[in-house]
């Protein structure tokens, strides 16, 4: 039987970076491409748009009218109630909302000229119906990650994220014609779950699986960058194709046509063939990876390539026999079976909640700040590009317990300030800055979680993770309904989230930055006694929770 020394032995001579990986790469990419597509394509097709209620007397269309105060309620401001009207015009003593006698709006054209929202008037005592389709969207990415990872893990990364980008067309397709509310909820939920969640696990881990340890925090920073990639597309489209909200949403959704030839040009990950004892399989990618990198590829001595097993002068196992051991299995139940596998995945989890609350938090509302819609959330998006860069510079230098702390910290503090500034162009460009800062936090997170966990259960721990970001873009829409109470609460939400898990980072998670990554479960676990050991010796018996482990 071939042991992970010889994997290691010939993974060192296809290169960590060549021609074999960058195309696999911008593949894995395509595919979170795609699914920022999916995320923000939600902001435009289901947007927060302007409304008051319908004056037959002297409108038909939005016009702001000095007359107006005379059948509308005047709110602070100076702005007019967005569902109330009063009952007897000109008297002021009592007022009836716009839905009362029909649902009867009108609506501000300037930016939006068609959407879903006035199609279905999802607006005042509706308005639940928008904050439900966006909660359903991304509960079922929460799902789609936590599901994806541990199939990846049992049947495969490939097989996982071909049929998510298949199941994502046909779902999305579904919920752009369908009328009746509760079945359009019922795809947008499904459309979530492959279009914004299973797919997006396999795609992260096999491209940390098949790049060198120097190379994957770039590898992260261009996931998470074609993630933004994704919000510029859906905003130029939006802007272009305003004036049909079906067919806006109808092209977002046929991008993902673009991933049914996954099948022929995705490779399965090498490390995962190895860890189910499928040698021949992997050691055909490697000797394709080799080719294409203009690699001869030598085997170790006594290594037999075309069998699956490896002779020596001391033992040699028959094929029959090596077929009939279990390959390296583990389940869910594994990620919280042992002490320091369990106390990784629950901070990591919490990092990517955290880092989704910031980054959807800010994304989703800044159609909702000042200036115009589409230039706003073009910026929003743009602003992140120079995080890639920033983080891939930064990450080994500072490492990525370090890097991750202070981000948290920063985006965290300037949420919190933000509360207490007005909507204009110091409170916007303030945004920008928070938002960079936490795209950089999932630049961290995409590399970092890959290296804490072993093989066996590195996809299944990076599902629960996706998960965990899944599950606070869940509840930025029930945060942002607080603002009924106090328009200053989300952003506290967001801040406070932020800061109390950079202490979690801080004090419970260890450096990886070019340390080996750990193949078994035990692996961990030994590295975590070994680091006690070493701190009892270093500080007198007095062990340290914050260890770096070495190896």
């Amino acid at each position: 039987m071939h042991s992970q020394d010889d994997l290691n032995y010939l993974a060192g001579q296809i290169g960590e970076f060549g021609k074999y990986q960058l195309f696999q790469h911008v593949l894995h990419c395509l595919v979170w491409l795609l699914a920022g597509v999916n995320v923000f394509s939600f902001v435009f097709v289901f947007p927060v748009i302007e409304h008051r209620c319908y004056v037959s007397e002297i409108d038909d269309e939005w016009s702001p009218n000095s007359e107006l105060s005379t059948y509308i309620p005047t709110l602070e401001e100076e702005k007019l109630s967005s569902c109330e009207k009063y009952r007897n015009p000109g008297t002021n003593n009592s007022t009836i909302s716009c839905g009362e006698h029909g649902y009867m709006y009108i609506y501000n054209s300037s930016y939006y000229g068609s959407s879903r929202i006035t199609e279905l008037d999802m607006v005042c005592e509706r308005e639940w119906m928008r904050t439900l389709l966006q909660s359903i969207f991304l509960f079922g990415a929460l799902v789609g990650a936590a599901g994806g990872g541990a199939l990846a893990d049992k049947f495969g990364r490939k097989p996982v994220l071909f049929y998510s980008g298949v199941l994502s067309f046909f779902w999305g397709f579904g919920s752009t014609f369908l009328d009746n509310f509760y079945l359009c909820t019922f795809c947008m939920m499904m459309y979530g779950v492959f279009g914004a969640g299973a797919g997006s696990v396999p795609a992260v881990t096999l491209s940390m699986e098949l790049v060198g340890p120097s190379i994957r925090s770039y590898c992260g920073a261009a996931i998470t960058f074609a993630f933004a990639c994704g919000g510029v597309i859906v905003v130029g489209l939006a802007y272009f194709i305003s004036w049909n909200a079906s067919l806006l949403q109808l092209i977002y959704v046929t991008l993902s046509l673009s991933l049914f030839g996954n099948w022929w040009l995705v490779d399965e990950s090498i490390c995962w063939l190895w860890e189910q004892r499928r040698y021949e399989e992997a050691i055909q990618l490697l000797e394709k990876a080799a080719k294409i990198n203009g690699i001869k590829l030598s085997f170790p001595e006594g290594f037999d390539q075309h069998s699956t097993v490896k002779s020596t002068q001391t033992e040699v196992q028959p094929q029959s026999q090596a077929k009939q051991q279990p390959a390296n299995k583990a389940s869910i139940l594994d990620v919280f079976r042992t002490p320091e596998i369990r106390k990784r995945t629950l901070v990591m989890m919490c990092s990517w909640f955290a880092a989704a609350v910031l980054f959807f938090g800010l994304s989703f509302n800044s159609v909702n700040m000042f200036g115009n819609p589409y230039v706003v959330f073009l910026i929003v998006c743009v602003a992140e590009f120079p995080a890639h860069p920033i983080s891939i510079f930064l990450m080994p230098k500072f490492g990525y317990k370090l890097m991750l702390v202070g981000n948290l910290l920063f985006s965290g503090t300037a949420c919190v300030i933000l509360a207490f500034l007005p909507s204009d162009i110091v409170s916007t460009t303030l945004a920008m800055v928070a938002k960079l800062s936490a795209t950089m936090i999932y630049n961290i997170v995409n590399a970092y979680t890959s290296e804490l966990f072993p093989t066996v259960i590195r996809n299944t721990t990076l599902g629960l993770c996706i998960m965990g970001a899944r599950f606070g873009g869940c509840v930025i829409p029930l945060i942002n309904m607080l603002t009924v109470f106090s328009g200053k609460l989300p952003e506290f939400i967001f801040g406070g989230t932020a800061i109390i898990t950079s202490v979690a980072v801080l004090f419970f998670l260890p450096e990886t930055m070019n340390k080996p990554i750990p193949q078994t479960i035990e692996d961990v676990e030994n590295q975590r006694k070994q680091a006690r050991k070493n701190d009892e010796v270093e500080n007198g018996g007095i062990s340290n929770v914050g260890y770096v482990h070495e190896g």
